[in-house]
């Protein structure tokens, strides 16, 4: 991914991160993870209390990719509606997806709380809004398939947002316990406790090759 406008927000906000020396030797270890991200650095930190020998190398530094440019905002809702997930993938398929989006925000609170760097992880409410009239509809049969699988949610309708927003849209579905994160703060916090449980991470460490056997 080429980031090439802009200031990033997120690393201003932790000057101090810690910083990792680059590979300068054969190695050789039972795991071996591409990319010191948000993604490597989660696959690190469930790998860290394993029996394996597990390396990290990033080529440029430990959160400076699309970690830089995350919008913060972690929600099981995406782009695409379940309810048009269904008809690609099937009912019971998407159930279970939804369920493991929603456990992922339960183990990204756990895992936070249990680093020694402050992810200034928060609970937050979020609102999906109708982007016009015609809109209305599906999103109140997104609002049943998500009240049937347990999701903490309310509809509002276009006088329930003009009464509590300054703002009006003509439909919207109100989410609770949705979240916030400092994905450079996590991702530095999920490599300080992988590396002391003994996971090595080098910086400035491009891959240059690759064998399938």
């Amino acid at each position: 991914m080429n980031l090439q406008s802009g200031t990033y927000y997120w690393p201003v906000t932790f000057p101090d991160a810690p910083s990792y020396p680059a590979l300068e030797e054969d190695l050789s270890c039972d795991v071996l993870i591409i990319g010191g991200g948000s993604s490597g650095a989660q696959c690190a930190y469930y790998l860290a209390d394993t029996n394996l020998d597990v390396v990290v190398i990033e080529k440029s530094k430990v959160g400076s990719g699309s970690t830089s440019t995350n919008t913060a905002l972690i929600q099981y809702s995406g782009e695409k509606m379940f309810t048009d997930l269904i008809n690609t993938f099937g009912e019971n398929y998407i159930k279970r997806h939804l369920h493991l989006l929603k456990e992922a925000i339960n183990d990204i609170e756990a895992s936070s709380k249990n680093v020694s760097i402050d992810c200034e992880f928060n609970r937050r409410d979020t609102l999906y809004s109708a982007s016009c009239t015609e809109d209305v509809e599906s999103l109140k049969k997104e609002y049943e398939f998500l009240k049937q699988n347990n999701c903490e949610l309310s509809f509002l309708t276009k006088e329930d947002i003009e009464a509590k927003y300054p703002f009006s849209r003509d439909a919207a579905i109100y989410s609770y316990n949705d979240a916030e994160i400092n994905p450079f703060r996590f991702t530095h916090a999920l490599l300080d406790y992988s590396t002391k449980k003994g996971i090595r991470v080098y910086e400035h460490t491009e891959m240059n090759g690759h064998h399938y056997d």
